[in-house]
């Protein structure tokens, strides 16, 4: 199972062999690209501001951890950073 996260505010298990989607999490916000799994747990952030603890097998959500909102430690333009209403001053 190939695990994945997507601008379209899911998570996506895929079937390796295959390529057929096996299911998806719907979030609340884009998801970071490169969820980790820990044992029958795929662990993924979103840009919601949330960390997700996502079943392997049913999709279903074990549980959720609320950060402080969006953090994005990207200069702004790059890779689709967004940037916030106050940037901080460049040297």
């Amino acid at each position: 199972m190939v695990y994945a996260g997507s601008a379209d505010e899911g998570l996506y298990a895929i079937e390796a062999a295959t390529g057929k989607l096996h299911w998806k999490f719907d979030e609340h916000g884009d998801v970071n690209p490169s969820p980790a799994i820990a044992g029958d747990t795929v662990n993924v952030v979103s840009l919601d501001g949330s960390l997700y603890a996502v079943n392997v097998a049913t999709d279903r959500q074990r549980w959720s951890f609320a950060t402080r909102g969006e953090h994005r430690f990207v200069a702004a333009g790059n890779l689709g950073a967004h940037p916030s209403a106050k940037m901080m001053q460049g040297p």
